[in-house]
């Protein structure tokens, strides 16, 4: 389940208490659902962290204060709104959430939790981009491999949702000192689903989703949904485009 936590939208932790005598029974049950909530609680949005960011864009700093905090992260690109060259910041003490708050100002991009993955996206996603993530699958195995390898298996399960009766082929490749995630299987999930239980694992990574769509054709003209390991993949990181492959 998502959470809205990107200013605005979120209630104060304490409105249960203050609402309780008004609401009654409703606002208790509705206390319980939150309470049920998985991963909810899994990232303290108010731990106070410290970041410094020097002239990189929007989209790498955020990657970049994710690996630090050893958050799990996904990305939707949308053309260049994440490309923004910041001033050179540094946040000495500030609550988690504030930070990104900072990082994602005017950037017309917006944040949100969802089990423990913290998620930023276009305040309007583009529809490919919810096509894509939206698709479900029965089943997915998950073998032993990179996290990056485990994102090339996705890629190949969405291509064959979406155009079916085609190849697929990727190359995973890694070399003997990367870090491997155990096997897994999930049942009854979504893509995105399973792009945040590959980056939620091991030493923890970023989902990247770039999906281009002229508006003429019912499907993506081109799809990129790539996984990436804090700990392997720090230097390629480095260099990830921020706008539309």
């Amino acid at each position: 389940m998502k959470t809205m936590v990107n200013g605005t939208t979120s209630p104060p932790r304490n409105m249960h208490l203050s609402l309780l005598p008004k609401l009654g029974i409703c606002m208790f049950s509705i206390f319980i659902a939150v309470k049920e909530v998985p991963g909810q609680s899994s990232i303290d949005l108010q731990k106070q962290v410290s970041f410094d960011t020097h002239g990189q864009n929007t989209m790498h700093s955020l990657v970049q204060l994710a690996s630090q905090e050893r958050i799990p992260l996904g990305i939707i690109v949308d053309r260049d709104t994440l490309c923004k060259q910041p001033q050179s910041v540094h946040f000495a003490e500030l609550a988690f959430a504030d930070v990104v708050r900072s990082l994602l100002v005017d950037s017309g991009n917006t944040w949100f939790i969802n089990n423990g993955v913290l998620e930023v996206r276009p305040t309007h996603t583009p529809e490919p981009a919810t096509q894509i993530l939206s698709i479900r699958f029965d089943e997915f195995n998950a073998l032993s491999t990179t996290v990056q390898g485990l994102g090339i298996i996705l890629s190949g399960y969405i291509r064959s949702r979406l155009y079916p009766g085609q190849g697929y082929a990727g190359d995973i490749l890694s070399s003997s000192d990367s870090e491997k995630v155990a096997s897994f299987t999930l049942h009854n999930v979504s893509a995105e689903d399973i792009a945040n239980a590959i980056v939620s694992r091991a030493s923890k990574g970023v989902w990247i989703l770039y999906a281009a769509f002229d508006g003429k054709e019912k499907l993506p003209r081109h799809i990129a949904l790539r996984t990436y390991s804090y700990r392997d993949d720090a230097k390629i990181l480095q260099d990830i485009p921020c706008s539309q492959l």
